[in-house]
């Protein structure tokens, strides 16, 4: 046991030295990857909001732990599609839904589309509005007959954590038109 010991003081002051260093490396990557990427596009998201002079409008949001960094950024409520209520964090209580289906998104989008006055955004985190049987973007169309849609941003290059990516559509009321 004594060897043990003798053997263990003797390479201490090494492993210990060889600990911080390969910390120090790893901080050191981490810090420039820091710089040279986004960790998140949140506060992109919210700085495009302000600078396009669309901050203002209601916002739909989903999933809610990716869009709360949103409501932070913009100071103000987010209509989230798993509690179909406004918030501006995330309640981990029975009230919010694990998984959103289809017929939640149709409820928030007509309970906001109610409130709002000519248009409201809808924030989607993630990944976008897909159609299912083309398996392709929506970028633009009728979401009711009242009610287009139109894909006017996606923040969702260079982004360090991959699920904090924003999809922005700007839903706005208009008289039906089959042919557009």
């Amino acid at each position: 046991m004594a060897c043990l010991a003798g053997f263990g003081k003797r390479i201490s002051f090494a492993f210990l030295t060889l600990v911080l260093v390969v910390h120090s490396v790893g901080g050191i990557i981490a810090f420039s990857k820091d710089i040279k990427q986004q960790f998140s596009a949140g506060e992109a998201t919210s700085s495009y909001l302000m600078g396009k002079k669309l901050s203002h409008l209601q916002i739909i949001g989903q999933p809610d732990f990716v869009v709360s960094t949103i409501s932070g950024f913009l100071n103000k409520p987010i209509y989230y599609m798993t509690r179909q209520e406004y918030g501006s964090f995330i309640v981990y209580d029975e009230n919010r839904k694990m998984e959103v289906k289809n017929r939640d998104l149709i409820e928030a989008v007509q309970t906001v589309s109610q409130e709002a006055q000519d248009s409201f955004l809808m924030v989607i985190g993630q990944e976008p509005l897909m159609d299912p049987k083309a398996d392709t973007v929506l970028k633009e169309g009728w979401f009711f007959r009242d009610l287009t849609y139109k894909l006017i941003k996606s923040f969702d290059d260079e982004i360090v954590v991959a699920d904090e990516v924003y999809y922005i559509y700007l839903m706005e009321k208009k008289e039906y038109d089959p042919g557009r």
